[in-house]
């Protein structure tokens, strides 16, 4: 885990595995007020955090995924893209800080 990982469990895991249990609960008995309750903590989840994710333009590869970062030559195929007469697409790596596109 990554430290940007250990801090968001910590802020807010209790919280999800509350709304993630209601959920289950919802799927495992169809509970109206289950789904209810998994929403509305969602909902407050997300209520209080709007601002940060809104406001949030780049992504730090090594705080938030070291693995992608350090992925370098690796073989892409494309379900459906695949040709053997072309030649092969790789990703020979990823820049180390991602521009979050903004979208509604």
């Amino acid at each position: 885990q990554t430290l940007s990982e250990i801090a968001f469990h910590q802020s807010f895991g209790l919280e999800l595995a509350e709304a993630e249990a209601w959920l289950k609960r919802f799927i495992n008995g169809k509970d109206e007020f289950a789904i209810s309750q998994a929403w509305n903590i969602y909902k407050t989840f997300y209520d209080k955090n709007r601002d940060a994710i809104e406001t949030l333009s780049k992504v730090f590869l090594e705080n938030v995924s070291p693995k992608l970062l350090n992925t370098k030559n690796t073989e892409l195929v494309m379900p459906g893209m695949y040709d053997p007469k072309r030649p092969q697409i790789f990703i020979t790596g990823f820049a180390p800080t991602l521009s979050v596109l903004n979208s509604k």
